[in-house]
């Protein structure tokens, strides 16, 4: 028996992106910017609330994002790594959300097919997370059950919800794709990034 239950969906805006040189979320692809793929996927899989973390860049991410439905949650201690992005999302979420989904701001390629499959397992068979893996690799979005909020609540340092693998094992959902999980980290990513849209032309 599937039980469905309002789930947030939480991009993950506000890193500096030191080693990109710029605003990498504020870069095109396809034809707009790469946030705006993000978005306007967690849309489309009905995730909501739908929160943005901001933190560097924050004026120009803000403003990317205006036309959209989306929280801007503003981590001013951005610089002290992931964890306190997750701790103001997580604090964030009104009362009624069961669970959250993470999504990462600069994975343009995440397909709603993927969210919609956390969405699915999850309905079916509550777990405290789900990790979407394909060909052995781990990646994301990942879904955090309500369970774990005071978990996440407590996080330092950068490697984010990971600390929690330990205490909650997730349960891996198989995925056919593994480039979904790319991330645009470096100038040769986005180069990348293009490359592939290109080629799959």
């Amino acid at each position: 028996m599937e039980s469905w239950k309002p789930t947030a969906g939480i991009i993950l805006a506000a890193g500096a992106a030191s080693r990109f040189g710029a605003p990498k979320l504020l870069q095109t692809w396809q034809g707009k910017p790469i946030l705006h793929h993000v978005i306007e996927t967690a849309l489309q899989a009905g995730l909501s609330p739908l929160l943005l973390v901001v933190g560097a860049n924050a004026h120009q991410i803000q403003q990317a994002a205006c036309a959209y439905p989306v929280q801007i949650v503003s981590n001013p201690d951005w610089a002290s790594g992931q964890a306190t992005s997750i701790r103001a999302a997580v604090q964030a979420l009104p009362a009624h959300v069961s669970a959250a989904v993470f999504l990462l701001g600069d994975q343009p390629r995440t397909p709603v097919e993927l969210i919609d499959l956390l969405l699915l397992e999850q309905a079916a068979s509550p777990h405290p997370i789900l990790l979407p893996e394909a060909q052995g690799r781990p990646g994301n979005p990942t879904l955090f059950d309500r369970s774990t909020f005071a978990a996440l609540m407590a996080l330092t340092g950068d490697s984010g919800g990971r600390q929690l693998f330990t205490h909650f094992p997730p349960r891996k959902i198989p995925w056919p794709d593994p480039q979904v999980f790319q991330d645009i980290d470096t100038p040769d990513d986005y180069a990348q990034l293009i490359a592939g849209s290109s080629s799959e032309i």
